[in-house]
């Protein structure tokens, strides 16, 4: 999010931009509160830079949709692919863990419902949880997967014609 939301407000001539780039990458890592101050609290202060509205309301969109698209799709994929959690898993472990140990559940969700996942599989009776809980079904994944997937193109041999 701290890549693309530098060049957005370079573009609209916010200044210090990767000092707002900085500030967006260190709330980042507070679960719910910090998305809140990394889009606003930048789109707050250009209302004070700026004269109109315009840029200002620019800046708060472009932020919205970067936020939305890194934090719901990009980085929950990218989470359950490396750690073989199902991408749903990992956004539901976030409010799971998050309502009896508030913001440090939801700071080490992913992080305890990996330490989970691998409990279970450790024993018989819980090994059908824990293919439940993965992503592809393998509580041991062998070989390392990509985080997109590639549809693989025949590689047809030469016929010698």
């Amino acid at each position: 999010m701290e890549g693309a939301s530098w060049a957005v407000m370079a573009l609209v001539g916010l200044s210090q931009p990767i000092f707002w780039a900085f500030l967006i990458f260190a709330a980042s890592y507070a679960p719910v509160a910090g998305d809140v101050v990394a889009i606003f609290v930048p789109a707050l202060c250009s209302v004070m830079v700026f004269e109109g509205f315009g840029k200002p309301l620019i800046l708060l969109s472009s932020l919205l949709v970067i936020g939305f698209v890194v934090g719901k799709i990009i980085q929950p994929r990218m989470q359950g692919v490396r750690l073989n959690l199902d991408p749903v898993l990992v956004l539901m472990s976030l409010a799971f863990w998050g309502m009896p140990m508030g913001a440090t559940g939801a700071f080490l969700s992913t992080l305890l419902t990996a330490a989970a996942m691998a409990m279970l599989a450790q024993f018989k009776t819980t090994r059908w949880l824990d293919v439940l809980l993965s992503n592809d079904g393998n509580p041991y994944p062998t070989k390392p997967r990509r985080i997109l997937r590639r549809k693989c193109v025949p590689v047809w041999p030469e016929t010698g014609n």
